[in-house]
């Protein structure tokens, strides 16, 4: 996709209303515990992803943190840990302190870090406002960069690169790799 036909894009494109926006109430999307690591992979193909619902209640009574889910995705995907932070272009040092994280207090930021390991997971819609909101955050329709990111997570954008070059186009300033 040109530019031009990015820009045009996004100047139409909208959100659908995020129930948690409206009020304290948890997103629709919350409640649902089981799969919602879905593999939306529509043109990727990954060694053992399926497009289909995967049961992760287990997941998601017994961890809590960013790492874990990190680890669970790499098992389910069959993706080494180096690769994945390969492909979200963080440095090995920042993934070194997601690892430890319980112990050293380290909490990452959501641009770039927790977003590009997002990109990286190939996560769908849903999937990426489970792992910001276990990371602490989550993506806003009021928020331009966030809602550059859905629209490359919805049409299937996911290469941290690409992603930063649309954000730099639509808001003026690289988020995602440092220059």
């Amino acid at each position: 996709m040109n530019k031009e036909q990015f820009r045009k894009e996004m100047e139409t494109y909208q959100f659908e209303e995020i129930e948690a926006e409206k009020g304290l109430r948890a997103p629709a999307w919350w409640d649902r515990k089981k799969g919602v690591l879905e593999w939306l992979l529509d043109g990727i193909s990954l060694p053992g992803a399926t497009k289909q619902r995967i049961d992760h209640d287990d997941f998601f009574e017994q961890t809590h943190t960013i790492y874990d889910y990190i680890i669970h995705y790499c098992d389910k995907a069959q993706v080494d840990e180096v690769e994945l932070y390969k492909n979200a272009a963080i440095p090995r040092s920042t993934f070194s302190k997601i690892r430890s994280m319980p112990d050293n207090n380290y909490t990452p930021s959501k641009y770039p870090t927790i977003v590009c390991l997002a990109l990286a997971m190939k996560l769908g819609k849903e999937d990426i406002q489970v792992f910001m909101n276990i990371a602490g955050y989550h993506l806003s329709n009021s928020i331009k960069t966030d809602r550059v990111v859905m629209y490359c997570v919805e049409h299937g954008v996911y290469q941290v690169d690409q992603v930063d070059e649309y954000l730099e186009d639509y808001i003026g300033k690289r988020m995602l790799i440092s220059a």
